[in-house]
């Protein structure tokens, strides 16, 4: 490693002015303690590294390597080595184990993948499913649902050390990684789940879930089952099989929505694994080559969010919404569209915000949304296809051009539809390059990167998402249309 670090990437749109130069100040400091290092001055220096060090060894705990993904679990072992940990201790070779699981051998070649998504997969495979018109009783989805209810966290992770009255719950992204659930999973499981509670509608009150600032913790809503199931069916076996079934899905849909009001940050929006992580100072420091120091709020979190609300009943007037919904509307870009921090770029967060914010009671007509779809429009290719290079995160001047995708196609179209379009040629010519480009298999060939991990760091290829998006996207599309024209 070079003794002084390079002044570091900005990874997060910074917001807070600074006549400073950081990167001398914390360069001076970095050499001043460096020349006390030379004198054998180190103050602290064994207490910090020993609580460093149990601060590692304890997060190895229910995850599949230290955070669950390839960077921190190859500085781990790094780390433990520097302490004097043998290649041979189990505490190495359990990280090593976890980075042979993200190993993908390819005849003579292998790389190395930077994790697994399994519960991102399975609960929008799962939506996709009941889009297209799969019932929920159908074996494979009952048995999605009891693996996701089988994830669910409930032990305090790190998100606790700024909300530590909240009772643990969510999901993260992978197999095991208990101290960080994340909202976006979070949200799309809570999602998946609430497709699937037998029944017709629980909208009317599934609403109840969400926490106002004045309204006292009722009885549990899940507690509640039998007289809702019992009141709204004239078959008592079948409401009494529904009762068993939608108790553990309730009671975990209760806790994560709980969870995820509590998570909001200040400004109204929702970061991805914390709340309020939001001290640009910390980005200052060059410590590394990105930066990833903070979890500020994004608009495509915040509008997933406001989506989920809205599947489950809850209205724009809700207080917690209101300042959601200003969140989102202040993030709008000049040209109208929204940035995406988690998928590329700016056709998945402007997808996201018109499926958002529509979802909690937005017309569709309204000129700003209007405006969002326009871009869109105006994004289409000539293929009828949508596609956009990870470049424009470099070069925004590239936002919504690239090579057409399955998945982008599909986020554009979900997008078109959720302001009530369905029947204009944008949006016939983009169904069509769905169809047209459909295996026959049933599958679609994607192999651009439409994951977002870290802007302008690195992105991410989803196996599934050439799959679950366009299907969901068919879906949707086949179901509006029955509806409108029926």
């Amino acid at each position: 490693l070079p003794v002084t670090m390079p002044p570091s990437g900005q990874l997060d749109a910074l917001k807070a002015k600074s006549w400073v130069n950081w990167h001398k100040v914390f360069g001076a400091i970095d050499v001043s303690w460096k020349l006390l290092e030379r004198l054998h001055i180190k103050p602290l220096r064994s207490w910090a590294i020993r609580k460093a060090s149990k601060w590692m060894v304890d997060r190895f705990a229910k995850s599949d390597g230290l955070g669950a993904i390839f960077p921190p679990i190859i500085w781990s072992i790094i780390s433990l080595r520097c302490l004097g940990y043998s290649e041979e201790s189990p505490e190495v070779q359990a990280a090593l184990k976890e980075l042979e699981k993200l190993t993908i051998h390819e005849g003579e070649t292998a790389r190395l993948e930077p994790c697994r998504s399994p519960v991102w997969d399975t609960a929008i495979s799962v939506i996709a499913l009941r889009e297209a018109g799969v019932s929920a009783d159908a074996a494979p989805l009952r048995l999605a649902i009891d693996w996701l209810l089988s994830k669910e966290v409930r032990e305090p992770g790190d998100w606790s050390v700024r909300k530590p009255e909240i009772e643990p719950a969510g999901w993260y992204f992978e197999f095991n990684n208990e101290f960080y659930p994340d909202i976006d999973d979070t949200i799309m499981t809570t999602m998946a789940l609430a497709k699937c509670l037998p029944g017709d509608s629980h909208a009317a009150w599934t609403a109840e879930f969400v926490p106002g600032d004045n309204k006292p913790r009722t009885p549990s809503v899940a507690d509640k089952v039998n007289t809702v199931v019992f009141g709204t069916t004239t078959s008592p076996g079948r409401a009494a099989a529904d009762v068993d079934r939608m108790r553990p899905m309730l009671s975990a849909i209760e806790r994560a929505v709980r969870w995820i009001s509590a998570m909001q940050c200040r400004n109204g929006g929702w970061a991805a694994f914390d709340a309020d992580n939001d001290r640009e100072l910390f980005t200052r420091v060059p410590f590394a080559d990105h930066n990833a120091m903070i979890d500020p709020p994004t608009a495509d979190i915040t509008a997933r969010t406001l989506e989920m609300y809205g599947r489950l009943g809850v209205g724009r007037q809700h207080p917690t919404l209101e300042r959601a919904i200003n969140y989102v509307w202040s993030d709008q870009q000049p040209d109208n569209s929204w940035y995406g921090r988690w998928g590329v770029n700016y056709i998945y967060g402007t997808w996201q915000v018109l499926v958002g914010l529509t979802a909690i009671g937005i017309p569709g007509c309204d000129p700003r949304l209007q405006a969002g779809a326009n871009w869109l429009r105006r994004m289409q290719q000539a293929s009828g296809g949508w596609g956009e290079t990870p470049l424009s995160y470099d070069r925004p001047e590239l936002r919504g051009t690239g090579t057409p995708t399955p998945s982008q196609t599909a986020w554009a179209l979900m997008g078109l539809m959720a302001v009530g379009d369905l029947d204009s040629e944008a949006v016939q010519r983009g169904i069509q390059y769905l169809v047209s480009t459909q295996r026959e298999d049933g599958t679609w060939d994607e192999p651009e990167f439409t994951g977002t991990g870290f802007p302008r760091v690195f992105y991410l290829r989803y196996h599934l998402y050439p799959h679950y998006w366009p299907l969901m996207a068919l879906g949707r599309y086949r179901s509006l249309r029955s509806s409108t024209h029926s």
